[in-house]
């Protein structure tokens, strides 16, 4: 059986990873938004380029929830 330590610990490893997967989804979701304008600008096919940015969004905001359960965890171990 895990400790309160262990658990607290496994928990703020799953935390640390999940803000490095917040901060690379960021980046893409910055990265695909030049690519769209860029494409809007130049008169391009943007509807595959728009779904994936809505994904990325998305994804950005299954991860920050995903944290915040993570985080609630942490604090829950410190009682």
């Amino acid at each position: 059986m895990a400790t309160d330590s262990q658990t607290r610990t496994k928990a703020l490893d799953e935390l640390d990873r999940l803000d490095q997967h917040i901060v690379d989804c960021g980046q893409r979701i910055a990265e695909q938004r030049k690519r769209l304008e860029s494409l809007m600008h130049s008169g391009g096919d943007i509807e595959d380029s728009e779904n994936l940015l809505k994904n990325l969004v998305g994804s950005l905001g299954a991860l920050n929830q995903l944290r915040k359960m993570v985080l609630s965890e942490v604090h829950g171990t410190d009682r």
